[in-house]
């Protein structure tokens, strides 16, 4: 039976979706508009949902997305089934758009989001019936299986073979399917690639599991895309970057994307260091920096998961006055035992070696060993390194502090 032919909101022909359940009982896909989700109260910042529901024999999943999801599931889907989809497209597999010109409230209109809840149904019964999906036999592509069945979820707990961790890095299973610059990164080196910059494990008193679930009202800093935001994870000396999301107003996360860490703790005034960027492939600029959070572990309950959004800023402590928009986090602490946590505590502070303090203000140099001094003083167990004669001021060359001080 041929299917009537209209022309969507965006100009392209596209065949009307079928609304009825085929009689034979296989997989019948329809979404439909769900509802607008405000975002800080401002049209830019909000976002429309849908409804995909699935059902196959007897059975029926209903999930939830957004249009940012199925332009990924799109495009992922040209990545890994670049030959299946030909065969789609010229099966009727229409045109996919994957941003729309309107601005302001136009793109959160009842009437344009009904729209493109009928495009998205035309668009997945396509790719049902050309790539021939099942959810029952678990036939098909990959992503488009999880799509339909598991929906769009961050808060899906990531598996624990796709987590970085300091001994080995990211595995190599977050790679596949992932084109280069996209890919994470391990900013620095695993144990087993330099054994010799990390200390014994059992230095480490706890550990730190933290996950990167989304973001939201990020301003755009690119001026003819949007952004493509990937996070850094720090602590205590270790680095990861995450998957980097290309193109993505409202960058989320999946369970199976690079975006989670696990990090060793050997001090209990630790604190995690999570910066959002966006990256400029190709470009000779650096990458902007979008904003970032820190945590201090001194205030996290132990075996607790905490699952919360927090502002981004530039500065030390970030209030959201700066409109850089929030990041989701999930995190937990666990220490390998409270009594050596208590004992963290009542340990002295290791050792600080800085020079010894001048006995005069005339150059930068002593100026900066007096400020070092002072502030170390008075907190720390100080050990003084012998002075010079030397002075690194370019004007004098020699310097005429007291080089009678010795190590305390």
């Amino acid at each position: 039976m041929l299917a009537a032919i209209s022309r969507s909101r965006e100009g392209s022909l596209v065949s009307q979706p079928i609304t009825t359940r085929p009689a034979d009982g296989s997989l019948f896909v329809k979404a439909s508009f769900l509802a607008v989700i405000p975002n800080d109260g401002s049209p830019e910042a909000a976002y429309a949902t849908y409804e995909v529901v699935s059902e196959e024999g007897d059975q029926r999943w209903a999930t939830v997305c957004r249009w940012s999801d199925l332009r990924r599931l799109h495009d992922e889907l040209d990545s890994r089934c670049a030959a299946q989809m030909k065969v789609a497209r010229s099966a009727g597999l229409p045109s996919f758009w994957h941003h729309t010109l309107r601005l302001g409230k136009a793109r959160i209109s009842p009437e344009f989001c009904a729209g493109r809840a009928r495009e998205m149904t035309k668009l997945l019964q396509t790719l049902v019936r050309t790539l021939g999906v099942s959810l029952l036999k678990e036939c098909g592509p990959k992503p488009l299986i999880s799509f339909l069945g598991k929906g769009v979820d961050v808060t899906l707990a990531t598996p624990m073979e796709r987590w970085f961790s300091v001994e080995h890095g990211w595995p190599a299973c977050v790679f596949d399917n992932t084109a280069p610059e996209l890919r994470p990164r391990s900013l620095t080196p695993s144990r087993a690639e330099a054994p010799s910059l990390y200390p014994e494990p059992a230095a480490a008193i706890g550990e730190l599991f933290v996950e990167v679930l989304e973001a939201a009202a990020i301003p755009r800093v690119d001026t003819l895309s949007q952004n493509d935001v990937y996070a850094i994870l720090f602590c205590e000396g270790h680095a990861a970057k995450t998957t980097t999301l290309a193109d993505m107003e409202h960058p989320r996360w999946q369970y199976d994307d690079a975006r989670a860490a696990r990090f060793p703790v050997s001090s209990v005034y630790s604190t995690l260091f999570v910066a959002l960027f966006d990256a400029d492939f190709g470009s000779i600029d650096a990458d902007d920096e979008l904003g970032r959070v820190t945590i201090d572990l001194r205030l996290l309950r132990p075996s607790t998961v905490y699952t919360a959004w927090l502002e981004l800023g530039r500065k030390a402590l970030a209030d959201g006055s700066e409109g850089l928009g929030r990041v989701r986090l999930r995190y937990s602490l666990r220490w390998a035992s409270d009594r050596a946590r208590v004992c963290r505590y009542l340990a002295p502070p290791d050792d600080v070696v800085v020079p010894a303090a001048p006995t005069h203000t005339g150059c930068s140099h002593c100026l900066l060993t007096t400020s070092l001094h002072l502030l170390f003083s008075a907190s720390h167990r100080l050990r003084f390194a012998p002075s010079v004669r030397r002075c690194r001021c370019a004007r004098r060359r020699i310097c005429s502090c007291s080089s009678s001080r010795t190590p305390a």
